[in-house]
């Protein structure tokens, strides 16, 4: 018996007999219960061993299970179902970086800078596996399955890849068909070697706020490129900083939830070397220091509302002036630099959303940023999807 073929039946028992957490065996069909099972399988190949060993993917974009009937199958599901990512974000996945690994578990990602080669990220180890083609994606993804009652999936609910393209292109069509005449202008400077940018809106609002993405070609997309996400649809203004020299394209898009509706105009922006870094960054300890004795305070909170980690913050004894940090990680105390964070430069912002987030526990912190670095910081706050 092939190593593969043994390793899926060992799960598939263990499943069975209640071993994981995931479908432990239950007579129990209550709806809580059923919902649990479904976020937790998001990601997951799972075996039915009591029928004919069908696979199914879990797609953790909809939460619906699809059967993956045979290697064209499995490359269907992998083109169209595959999250594009950048070159530079595919490095730091394989080289595990703890906060884009968890927000990729048991997505597949397609290197769309190269020839489109697909991966599929395990949601249980966060490691990743190369699906060459149809065939090689099938066999990979069978052999990482998790067996799974008859009973148990059927808590599922389950789709075809004809519905989810059918609704990807009405999808499509409601966001180019929305606001077809509105336009966002950006302009934007390079000052002390930040980059300082602002836009206006033409016949268009945002509800959910904006993209900032950046990158050093032109027409920088989201997903896929460097980017600054922006909750608060009044924004109109955001900064970058520790830009290495060089050429940078920025846009700002109507974000739409998952994906960019209307683009602004490419703005090229030349960062020059910095002269004084050493100096900048005695100013930044000095008001570091002043801040510091200054005992302000930041009080964070905020809650899970429709997928969406919703967060607001207030002030004691302290201004912010260059704006704020919000850092989010897996563990407690999260730091900028260091762990992934939103960047507002608007002093007056009080709020900020995270979505796309995989299941499990965050921390998050908003601090003061100093430039380059963060002084004060807020309370760790818990969150669990």
């Amino acid at each position: 018996m092939k190593k593969s073929v043994f390793f899926s039946l060992i799960l598939a028992v263990v499943f069975i007999f209640g071993g994981s957490s995931m479908v432990a065996a239950t007579t129990n069909t209550d709806s809580t219960e059923s919902n649990d099972l479904v976020i937790t399988a998001r990601g997951y190949i799972l075996l039915q061993v009591e029928k004919r060993g069908e696979a199914w993917y879990v797609n953790p974009e909809n939460s619906f299970r699809y059967y993956m009937k045979d290697g064209e199958t499995a490359y269907n599901i992998m083109r169209e179902m595959g999250l594009g990512i950048s070159n530079n974000n595919l490095v730091k996945l394989k080289a595990g970086q703890k906060s884009l690994v968890n927000r990729l578990k048991g997505r597949i990602v397609l290197q769309v800078e190269e020839n489109g080669e697909a991966y599929y990220v395990n949601p249980g180890t966060g490691a990743l596996h190369y699906l060459k083609d149809g065939n090689a994606a099938y066999s990979v993804m069978r052999d990482l399955s998790l067996g799974i009652t008859d009973e148990n999936i059927s808590k599922i609910p389950d789709s075809d890849l004809k519905t989810y393209k059918a609704k990807k292109t009405v999808d499509k069509t409601v966001s180019e068909s929305s606001n077809p005449d509105g336009s966002i202008v950006l302009s934007g400077k390079v000052i002390d070697g930040q980059v300082s940018l602002s836009w206006s809106l033409n016949d268009l609002t945002s509800s959910k706020g904006f993209k900032v993405v950046a990158a050093s070609h032109e027409n920088p997309i989201y997903p896929g490129d460097k980017y600054h996400y922006l909750s608060d649809a009044d924004v109109r203004v955001d900064s970058w900083d520790e830009l290495s020299a060089g050429t940078y394209y920025f846009r700002v898009c109507e974000y739409l939830g998952g994906k960019c509706g209307v683009y602004s105009n490419n703005l090229k922006l030349v960062v020059a070397e910095s002269e004084s870094e050493s100096d900048s960054e005695l100013i930044s300890e000095a008001e570091s220091e002043d801040d510091a004795d200054s005992q302000g305070t930041i009080s964070l909170t905020g809650q899970i509302i429709d997928g969406q980690a919703k967060l607001s913050w207030t002030l004691k004894d302290m201004k912010s002036p260059l704006g704020f940090k919000v850092v989010i990680d897996n563990h407690e105390n999260p730091v900028y630099p260091g762990n992934e964070y939103h960047y507002f430069s608007n002093a007056s912002v009080r709020s900020d959303s995270w979505s796309e987030l995989s299941a499990g526990t965050y921390y998050f912190r908003v601090c003061e940023y100093l430039g380059g670095k963060c002084g004060v910081y807020s309370n760790n706050l818990k969150l669990t999807y």
